[in-house]
């Protein structure tokens, strides 16, 4: 690949360009040699509530993480955090997930649930 150059405004980053040459920037970093990447997605995560391992994945590259069955109550509670800090992944969760009857999460629910009656009738078990 030739030498090629992109810049940073705010949150946007410009394709790469034949040599740029900034207009004007508060820091200039020497890639050559190195990789440009996009945020990394990491696409099955189990977070919990767990604020920190949001920090974890950005520190890593990973900008955005998709939560696989994740408690709507920790979601929301996870996703506050996100819109309050910079510091921290992106989260995105489709919450409870979809099963066949008696499937995922019947088993495991019944086997620690003190009320099977209950988690029999939510879950078609």
């Amino acid at each position: 690949m030739a030498p090629s150059s992109s810049q940073m405004a705010s949150s946007n980053v410009s394709p790469l360009q034949p040599h740029l040459l900034p207009l004007s920037a508060d820091h200039i970093i020497d890639g050559t040699g190195h990789t440009i990447l996009p945020g990394l997605i990491d696409a099955h995560v189990h977070i919990g509530d767990d604020e920190q391992h949001l920090a974890q994945c950005l520190a890593f590259g990973v900008t955005t993480v998709l939560e696989m069955f994740g408690e709507p109550e920790n979601v929301s509670k996870v996703k506050k955090i996100w819109l309050e800090r910079m510091d921290v992944a992106d989260l995105k969760s489709a919450c409870h997930g979809a099963t066949i009857k008696g499937g995922w999460p019947g088993a495991p629910l019944m086997a620690f649930a003190e009320d099977k009656e209950a988690v029999s009738s939510n879950f078609s078990i």
